[in-house]
């Protein structure tokens, strides 16, 4: 695995510690014996290079605005245009397509799974982590819900009276 080159392109600007996080899996990868070099941009280029797809291998943030499992699986493993790497699978594709229009909640869940189980065996993309949301709040503000997929909805926060 000596021989074995790569070059991570991440951002450095967009995500919170996007560059030390992108510094670790390159030290991670020379760990193991891979050549590993890193290419941080800010992320308006990481954004024009990925579009022309410049990039083998970087890390890319997504937050679907419907939390919907169609939304990162059209946009990044589908047919959606940040799937750069072209990735294409007919398996994959297939169970999408049923997901997006069944609407037996068990069935869709069953499909669900299926596509899940499909994303592990041939692990087109690996999800890194998870970054939580964070909020500071004043001691003006009475009420502050967060929604558990920890977003916020104005509706949720009350003001104290002055």
């Amino acid at each position: 695995m000596g021989n074995f080159r790569i070059v991570l392109d991440c951002s450095n600007n967009r995500y919170v510690n996007d560059e030390a996080i992108c510094q670790s899996i390159v030290a991670m990868l020379q760990r193991v014996g891979i050549q590993a070099r890193l290419d941080t941009v800010p992320f308006g280029r990481f954004l024009q290079r990925g579009a022309n797809k410049e990039y083998q291998f970087w890390m890319l943030g997504w937050t679907p605005g419907n939390f919907d499992i169609t939304n990162p699986g059209r946009e990044l493993l589908g047919e959606g245009s940040f799937n750069r790497g072209g990735f294409s699978d007919p398996d994959m594709n297939q169970l999408l397509e049923q997901i997006g229009v069944e609407t037996d909640q068990p069935k869709r869940q069953e499909l669900a799974r299926a596509y899940w189980t499909r994303f592990r065996e041939l692990l087109p993309m690996i999800p890194l982590h998870q970054e939580p949301q964070m909020f500071g709040v004043r001691d003006t503000v009475a009420e502050f819900q967060m929604r558990v997929n920890e977003d916020l909805e104005l509706r949720g926060v009350r003001m104290r009276a002055r």
